[in-house]
């Protein structure tokens, strides 16, 4: 009870209305809690902000916000809490939206994972088929999936195939002793 601890306090707006906000502006709030370092006994349920003399394009930052006595703010300083925006125009809100045609959504980022595991997998294949072929053997597709399922396998699933591997070449040895 006598470390300062941590916490997350919400930030309450007063009841009044910007100077901006009459002016055609918008009220944003930026920060809904502030992270503070006090004693437990001293936790505010609230910080309150008090945006009334805001006028467009101006806000309350963090150094601006007062706390209650023993009580410290830890966010950055330069941290926008309440802001009053400029309204946006209905010539640029028509500008912003042809720049996107409604029809049109935007490219779709490319999957770089997936697709080059793929690729990885298809030239190992490939690779495998091309060696078999060399040698002179028959190489099926199933010869060739596992090249490159191998290629792409993790270490724990090798080990398992070998495993596999070793005990059917062990039962084999069996059934031709007998």
């Amino acid at each position: 009870m006598d470390k300062p601890i941590r916490v997350r306090v919400p930030v309450a707006v007063t009841e009044g209305t910007p100077v901006g906000v009459a002016e055609g502006g918008i009220l944003q709030h930026n920060m809904r809690e502030l992270h503070v370092e006090c004693l437990p006994r001293q936790i505010p349920a609230h910080i309150v902000v008090d945006p009334t003399p805001l006028k467009i394009n101006q806000g309350i930052h963090v150094k601006e916000v007062s706390a209650p006595p023993g009580v410290r703010i830890l966010d950055d300083p330069d941290m926008m809490v309440v802001s009053v925006a400029a309204p946006i125009s209905e010539a640029k809100l028509e500008a912003l939206l042809a720049t996107t045609p409604a029809g049109e959504t935007a490219a779709e980022p490319e999957l770089i994972g997936k697709a080059k595991e793929e690729e990885v997998t298809e030239e190992a294949a490939a690779a495998g088929e091309k060696a078999g072929e060399k040698a002179g053997e028959k190489v099926g597709a199933k010869a060739g999936e596992k090249v490159g399922a191998k290629a792409a396998a993790s270490p724990a699933a090798e080990s398992k195939e070998e495993k596999k591997e070793g005990k059917e070449a062990k039962d084999t040895k069996g059934e031709k002793k007998k």
